[in-house]
């Protein structure tokens, strides 16, 4: 800690002389007097910001951190308890046969020949939709000259969009 009040003290005397020469050199004063009246006007309080004449810096910290979204995922969700029929999928529709209505059931029956019924299965075709997400466009320029992963960072943010969204359609279908 003593060291480093050392080479500051160091550090701001040796910019007072820098600075004091070079006002005297442009005013033709002594360039003894103008680096003491220098070195004098840096001790008043609030005259010169804290730091001006130790030459410091400030610096900024880059961090990569991302902050992103809290979203739905599919993982976890309540799509994983209905069965996946993926290999049914041929085209843009998936057809389901509805069995139609149960059958009475007779209680106590007493009366014979039992009744017979006919069972009327239908189609029940279902379109699939397809889902998209727009363009982002990231410059070669961006890619190089970033602190972190933008286009892994844009490939997650669609396609946690476009999960967000399936389930938010597959809800209201259901």
């Amino acid at each position: 800690m003593k060291a480093k009040f050392i080479i500051t003290l160091f550090l701001a005397l040796l910019f007072n002389v820098l600075v004091g020469n070079a006002i005297a050199s442009v005013t033709g004063f002594n360039p003894f007097v103008c680096t003491a009246l220098l070195f004098s006007l840096s001790f008043i309080p609030g005259l010169i910001p804290t730091g001006a004449s130790a030459m410091s810096l400030l610096s900024e910290i880059w961090t990569g951190e991302l902050l992103k979204k809290f979203r739905l995922t599919i993982a976890g969700s309540f799509l994983e308890r209905i069965a996946s029929r993926n290999e049914l999928v041929k085209n843009n529709t998936v057809h389901l046969v509805d069995i139609g209505a149960d059958p009475d059931v007779l209680i106590n029956n007493t009366t014979y020949p039992i009744p017979s019924n006919f069972r009327d299965d239908t189609d029940v075709p279902i379109g699939l939709d397809k889902f998209d997400s727009t363009n982002t466009n990231i410059s070669d320029d961006e890619l190089q000259a970033l602190p972190y992963d933008k286009e892994g960072s844009v490939i997650s943010q669609h396609n946690e969009v476009l999960e967000e969204k399936i389930l938010t359609k597959a809800a209201h279908s259901l």
